[in-house]
């Protein structure tokens, strides 16, 4: 199940595509404490699966029945559709059939995985995971982990008790929108910078103004901005430098770029024996790791 949808940056439009991903079912019988430290079986099991590349957020649902048989159907995918078509829904109106035992439900790092199949002291997402309760669904946020996990175990020193669990995953795939304008102002801008190592300055700056035409690339008001102040129109140097900044803070690359038009200004200080260049230089500085 997929739903297009578009989101704004500043300058950068995307269109951007949720799906939903399942992850698996499982169901485990779970002995009681008693019966698993004196007799047989195992009072704790593990569900560990695979993210999907581009996860935003995953989800968890479970529900326990009596005896070593039987069904259930959790059915969190369909009931998940709506989570393709706006990732902001909550989870509140979401149904899990009612279960008759509480068990705990930890959401584990890769680290903790043995330390909880031993029985052994371990770590859990305390934000994720679900204690003392006999059926539920979970929403987990945040993570960047390729593989997820959840431990289950049963509390209970007499009963035995029935678990079912299914998982789910929403993924964000995003498509930079416009790209064909992109790509031409990313060629002429390319050219301009050609043309600005060379000395040919008009013609870079002819370029700058073609590139952005198409698109507006912050680094290339940057390299508009050099041929300005060489060409003495430092006026017009300063404000397209100043919008230049801006539209790369948001523009990805930043300090790449920001380093980049630093070294234009330092090649006009240079060569073209312009000592009032710092003043620009001193500025991409001063504006150095404040993008993204």
């Amino acid at each position: 199940m997929f739903c297009a949808v578009t989101s704004h940056a500043q300058e950068f439009e995307y269109d951007a595509q949720y799906d939903t991903i399942a992850l698996g079912t499982r169901d485990y019988y779970l002995n009681s404490q008693l019966r698993s430290d004196i007799l047989e079986g195992t009072n704790r099991s593990l569900f560990s699966f695979d993210l999907p590349e581009n996860t935003i957020k995953w989800y968890y649902s479970f529900t326990t029945q009596e005896g070593e048989s039987g069904s259930a159907n959790l059915g969190l995918v369909t009931k998940l559709v709506g989570m393709a078509i706006d990732p902001t829904l909550g989870i509140q109106g979401i149904s899990v059939p009612k279960g008759v035992a509480n068990i705990n439900a930890y959401v584990l790092g890769a680290w903790s995985t043995g330390a909880f199949l031993n029985g052994e002291r371990f770590n859990y997402e305390t934000d994720f995971s679900s204690l003392s309760s006999p059926q539920g669904i979970v929403e987990v946020t945040g993570t960047n982990a390729k593989q997820a996990s959840i431990g289950f175990t049963n509390p209970s020193q007499t009963n035995g008790v029935h678990v079912f669990v299914e998982a789910v995953a929403i993924t964000e795939t995003k498509t930079l929108k416009n790209i064909e304008n992109i790509s031409k102002a990313e060629t002429y801008g390319q050219l301009a910078l050609t043309k600005f190592n060379y000395g040919q300055y008009e013609v870079a700056k002819a370029y700058c103004d073609s590139s952005l035409a198409n698109y507006e690339l912050g680094w290339v008001y940057g390299t508009q901005s050099a041929c300005f102040f060489v060409l003495e129109q430092e006026g017009r140097a300063a404000k397209t430098l100043v919008k230049g900044i801006d539209l790369m803070k948001i523009q990805g690359n930043y300090n790449y770029n920001i380093k980049l038009i630093q070294k234009q200004y330092r090649v006009l200080k240079k060569k073209a024996k312009r000592g009032d260049a710092q003043q620009y230089i001193d500025l991409l500085w001063e504006h150095r790791f404040l993008g993204s």
